[in-house]
C-alpha cells in the first residue's frame, strides 16, 4: 500500500508528459488545417462521358454520318468534333453541326449527326480517303471517342 500511495503523490514527470501531449495535438491540428486549405482549393475533375458512336461516310455526297449508339446523352456545348481527311484537320462544335441537337441541347441514343463536308468546307470525299473523327471534351480537352472511317460506295 505504501508503494502505491507514494506513486500517486509523486508528480515530478506529469507536467512533461502533459506538455508533450499538448504539443503533439497542436501539430496534428495545424497539419489538418493546412491539409484542409490545400485540398479544398483543388478543382473537381471535368465530367467524362461514357457513350458509343458509329460512323460512316458517303463519297457520292461527301457526307459524314455519326450515330449515338449507346450510353449517356451528351451535352452539345461540352463536345467538339475534329475531323481529319488525309491529314487535313477540321474542327467543329457539335452544337453547330446539327440544328436538331442545338434546339434540344443534348445528343442522345439513336440520333444521327450528318456533316455535309462539301457544303461546309468544300471538301470532296473520295473512295480510299482516310477519315478520322475525334470527339473531344471541351472542358478537359481530352479525347472521348475516336473513329477511323473509310468512305463506302453505295450502289
Amino acid at each position: 500500500m505504501r508503494l502505491s500511495k507514494a506513486l500517486m503523490e509523486d508528480s515530478r514527470a506529469v507536467s512533461g508528459i502533459i506538455g508533450e501531449t499538448l504539443l503533439t495535438c497542436i501539430v496534428v491540428l495545424m497539419l489538418g488545417t493546412l491539409g484542409l486549405f490545400v485540398f479544398s482549393n483543388l478543382q473537381p475533375p471535368p465530367q467524362t462521358f461514357n457513350f458509343d458512336v458509329e460512323g460512316w461516310a458517303n463519297p457520292a455526297s461527301s457526307t459524314l454520318y455519326i450515330r449515338h449508339c449507346g450510353g449517356e446523352e451528351i451535352d452539345v456545348e461540352k463536345v467538339d468534333i475534329v475531323i481529319t481527311i488525309n491529314e487535313d484537320k477540321r474542327k467543329e462544335s457539335l452544337e453547330n453541326i446539327s440544328k436538331v441537337l442545338e434546339k434540344k441541347g443534348y445528343w442522345e441514343l439513336g440520333e444521327l449527326v450528318e456533316i455535309d463536308m462539301s457544303k461546309k468546307w468544300g471538301i470532296k470525299v473520295k473512295e480510299g480517303d482516310c477519315l478520322n473523327v475525334y470527339i473531344i471534351n471541351k472542358e478537359s480537352i481530352q479525347l472521348i471517342q475516336k473513329l477511323s472511317l473509310s468512305p463506302l460506295i453505295f450502289n
